[in-house]
């Protein structure tokens, strides 16, 4: 895990009250997941996101997160996606198929889009290291801030 996230922007040139942004979240690995919903959503509220303007899509799993980003873009009005989940190594090669497939599909999304989508799945070798990253919420939410003022 890197302790070097770039520092936060100044995100006053953004009318943040009215931003809207959606989660797509990952059902699978619930105990990881709402915690690092937590501390995602908590950052846009410190900021200044108005919670009316929180929307969030449940998905069973990490690989229906591209879907329902994509189906998020035709029929919602956002400012930004927020893609949270956890895929935690096993003793298959499920792992590595499902993290390919989900960060190639959520890359392609983002650079066809009008707005920006923010991949915060956590991908990690056990549940501990995926219990440290939680606090990535934080730098998820300033990231799709950062974004929407380009």
């Amino acid at each position: 895990m890197s302790n070097y996230f770039p520092k936060s922007t100044n995100f006053s040139e953004i009318d943040l009250a009215n931003t809207k942004i959606t989660f797509v979240v990952s059902k699978f690995n619930g105990d990881i997941v709402s915690k690092l919903l937590y501390a995602t959503e908590k950052r846009l509220l410190e900021i200044g996101i108005n919670k009316k303007n929180i929307n969030k899509l449940y998905v069973p799993g990490a690989f229906e997160i591209p879907f329902a980003v994509k189906e998020s873009i035709n029929k919602y009005e956002q400012d930004a996606i927020i893609c949270l989940g956890a895929i935690i190594r096993g003793e298959t090669s499920h792992y590595e198929l499902i993290s390919n497939n989900v960060f190639s599909s959520l890359s392609n999304l983002n650079i066809s889009s009008k707005i920006p989508i923010i991949n915060g799945i956590l991908t990690t070798e056990s549940i501990d290291q995926a219990e440290k990253r939680i606090v990535n919420g934080k730098y998820y939410a300033d990231t799709s801030i950062e974004m929407i003022s380009l």
